[in-house]
């Protein structure tokens, strides 16, 4: 069977799974189960300052360059996504954001992050090989505050490159797990200092 669907990113939080094309028939080739595997890649943010009164709360955190089409072969047994480079591009929001949330940086330095901090904002996006030295992702972050404690009411945008370093051979962020993402915002501008990669998991 050959197939090519096409899906429409619309958001940056919608989730989309999908199994391999299944084939079979009572009584002798009855499909007993299938596994549905998720195509996007997930980002969960981790933002903290030494001195967040100069920044004041987040707005928006964003994705830039995200293929708004994508597709997939239904006769692959791991379905992965691939854009279709001749759709336009555009910028995906994060949950938080889109629901029109802001939250408070953290209090903490580079080097001395605390496990149990939670994360504050998230988003889910098609892998499309991003993430690499090769093909930074672009992240656009918004604040209260410019960094010198000084509010506008349109906010502080602020741009932050994310590079997932090679583990295991396999760079980049990846489809089907999820990526805390530790940024700091510091006097020169905002550092993504450590990107984790882990299983799916619940959007907190």
């Amino acid at each position: 069977a050959q197939g090519t669907p096409v899906y429409t990113i619309t958001d940056g939080s919608t989730d989309l799974m999908a199994t391999g094309l299944l084939s079979g028939a009572y009584p002798d080739r009855e499909i007993t189960g299938c596994t549905f595997r998720h195509l996007l890649t997930q980002l969960k943010f981790i933002c903290f300052s030494d001195q967040p009164e100069q920044w004041g709360a987040v707005t928006k955190i964003e994705v830039e360059d995200i293929y708004r089409r994508q597709t997939f072969r239904l006769q692959d047994t791991n379905p992965v996504l691939t854009p279709v480079t001749t759709s336009e591009v555009f910028t995906v929001t994060s949950i938080g954001a889109s629901g029109g949330k802001s939250f408070d940086l953290y209090t903490g330095q580079i080097g001395s992050i605390p496990s149990g901090w939670t994360v504050q904002d998230s988003i889910l996006i098609p892998a499309q090989e991003a993430g690499t030295v090769r093909h930074p992702l672009v992240l656009y972050v918004t604040t209260q505050k410019g960094g010198v404690g000084i509010e506008k009411a349109e906010g502080y945008r602020h741009k932050a490159i994310l590079v997932v370093k090679e583990a295991e051979g396999a760079g980049g962020v990846q489809a089907g797990y999820s990526h805390r993402v530790e940024i700091a915002f510091t006097n020169s501008g905002l550092e993504v200092v450590d990107v984790s990669v882990e299983p799916w998991s619940s959007v907190e």
